[in-house]
């Protein structure tokens, strides 16, 4: 009994560092001495869940039951990994079909019953298609510490990595999981959607530079529509830091086309998602001065210039342009009305029409 509780502990061990594959170890070994030991199964158990083995979590507790008939213990931790089960398949649903709202709700419920590797992944996911991705790439750190190699993990970083609009460091770490593993579905279908992504982006990158050096303003043009195509991917939900990227730029390419009102709505919405896109800032404060609205632009600018702004060079300077502008808008109605008002005083006063008896016509009969 006493190498049977040795195992027990240390596989207790293991499982609370994540280590499932030892703590399986070590709990198989307690059973083989003591086949009706409790503490053995219930860890068991849980360390196939945090491997994603849920069939055989079950199939263990199944052979439990049949081994301690009499034990309340195992019912209820049936329940559990049917409950589980459940809600990881429901959030993989939601994610395919795009309902993100929904897939977050589930993943927190399940991350609240158990925060296996498989839990977390899932739950990273479903924040990053919300735009919250420090917190999903927490996640995800925190499986790799326990299994670097992990393709499930590096791949959901990558993903992740993808809509935080990070495209370089997603690609090296979508390629380092399809090394791994290069036949890995999930991996795949990911990479290729990185892939006609930042082709996409890396057009319209080298269009706007054509056009920076040669001032071709069909570069633009062509700018605006590799980035409207970007725009158009459902897998870029509106509230991902990539969508915002996206968006600042094609606000820039439509502030170069003059295309003002549509340039502003695109800052607009990249500023909703991204509240420091320092890009989309600079568009926006363009496309007000574009319509004559540049005091709005100025006063929108200021509280982020003295702020996060404040090191942000093309943030300064253009303040700099829309207060210039501002003041020079300030300056024409204040001469206009000094013109206005000087006219007035050079026109002679109007005659004033005078009143005598009215005259009496005199009817020719």
């Amino acid at each position: 009994q006493t190498i049977v509780a040795l195992h027990c502990n240390r596989g207790a061990t293991y499982l609370k560092e994540k280590k499932y594959s030892s703590c399986i170890k070590d709990c198989d070994e307690a059973l083989q001495l003591s086949p009706q030991c409790i503490k053995a199964y219930s860890r068991k158990w849980r360390a196939l869940m945090g491997l994603g083995e849920i069939d055989k979590a079950r199939g263990l507790l199944e052979q439990a039951r049949r081994t301690l008939p009499d034990d309340n213990l195992f019912q209820d931790e049936m329940w559990k990994v049917s409950q589980m089960d459940e809600l990881i398949q429901q959030t993989k649903h939601f994610l395919k079909t795009k309902r993100y709202g929904e897939a977050k709700q589930i993943a927190d419920k399940l991350l609240k019953l158990i925060d296996t590797p498989e839990a977390l992944l899932i739950s990273a996911s479903a924040d990053a298609y919300h735009g919250i991705i420090a917190p999903s790439l927490e996640k995800c750190e925190s499986v790799l510490a326990h299994s670097s190699k992990s393709v499930r993990a590096l791949t959901v970083k990558g993903h992740i990595l993808f809509l935080s609009g990070d495209l370089d460091s997603a690609g090296v770490l979508l390629k380092q999981a399809l090394r791994y593993s290069p036949e890995n579905k999930e991996t795949k279908e990911i990479y290729t959607i990185y892939r006609k992504v930042e082709r996409e982006a890396a057009k319209s990158r080298v269009l706007i530079s054509q056009f920076r050096t040669s001032q071709n303003i069909s570069s633009v043009k062509m700018a605006f529509e590799h980035l409207t195509t970007s725009l158009s991917d459902e897998n870029i939900p509106i509230k991902t830091p990539l969508h915002s990227r996206f968006r600042a730029e094609r606000a820039e390419a439509g502030v170069h086309l003059h295309r003002y009102p549509a340039a502003l709505q695109d800052a607009t919405i990249a500023i909703d998602v991204n509240e420091q896109n320092g890009r989309a800032w600079v568009a926006k404060t363009n496309a007000l001065i574009g319509l004559g609205r540049a005091r709005e632009a100025r006063d929108d600018l200021r509280s982020v210039k003295n702020t996060w702004g404040k090191e942000n060079v093309k943030i300064q300077e253009v303040f700099e342009k829309a207060d210039m502008e501002a003041r020079i808008y300030d300056q024409d109605r204040e001469l206009q009305g000094l013109v206005a008002e000087s006219r007035a005083r050079l026109q002679p006063p109007p005659q004033q029409q005078q009143h005598g008896p009215i005259p009496t016509v005199i009817e020719n009969r």
